[in-house]
């Protein structure tokens, strides 16, 4: 089982539909921030570490796809960016810390350079920082839980292309387990 439940490709986000969980698996892509705004306020995009990564990766879109050609004008689109961000989820701590973290980023970088594809790529290579150490965390969860259970064989490795777990299925205790079990028992915030 190849999952990832979310990714960075092409300038767009993608990312597992939870309202669909578990009966059904639908990614949903997202190449504006309006987009990730209302998946975020509908639930499709839960669980507190999930939605900062979002948020950073949400800022990073933001970035891109802004067509401003002067840093006043970059600026202003990050600003509106950020303000969509937190108003999706006006409590969620790891949203605001993210946002935080990638606007220090992009003063950093106005401090540095006027050159607005470089703040970009600075921007965009945070938020696939945030989304590393989120993908790091997550596998770690499951092998703490693969470690439990040591007389079961269950592998577990973390793809280059970080955001991909691969999960091979085994009897645990006489029952199939599935992702969906695994990520349950796990981590309730975890998919």
């Amino acid at each position: 089982l190849l999952l990832s439940p979310i990714k960075w490709k092409d300038d767009k986000i993608t990312f597992i539909n939870q309202t669909d969980l578990p009966s059904r698996l639908k990614y949903v892509t997202c190449d504006n921030i309006d987009k990730l705004c209302d998946a975020i306020k509908k639930l499709k995009i839960r669980g507190a570490p999930l939605i900062g990564v979002s948020a950073a990766l949400g800022y990073a879109l933001g970035a891109v796809h802004s067509k401003k050609k002067t840093l006043k004008g970059l600026s202003d689109d990050l600003k509106i960016t950020s303000r969509k961000l937190k108003n999706t989820r006006p409590t969620a701590v790891n949203l605001f810390w993210a946002l935080d973290r990638m606007e220090r980023v992009f003063l950093k970088a106005l401090g540095s350079t006027d050159n607005i594809k470089v703040i970009k790529k600075r921007i965009t290579k945070e938020a696939l920082e945030i989304l590393l150490n989120y993908c790091q965390q997550e596998l770690m969860t499951i092998k703490i839980f693969c470690n439990i259970f040591k007389e079961n064989t269950i592998s577990i490795r973390l793809f280059e292309s970080c955001g991909f777990t691969f999960i091979d299925e085994r009897m645990l205790d006489g029952n199939k387990v599935n992702y969906y079990e695994l990520n349950v028992i796990a981590s309730d915030d975890a998919i």
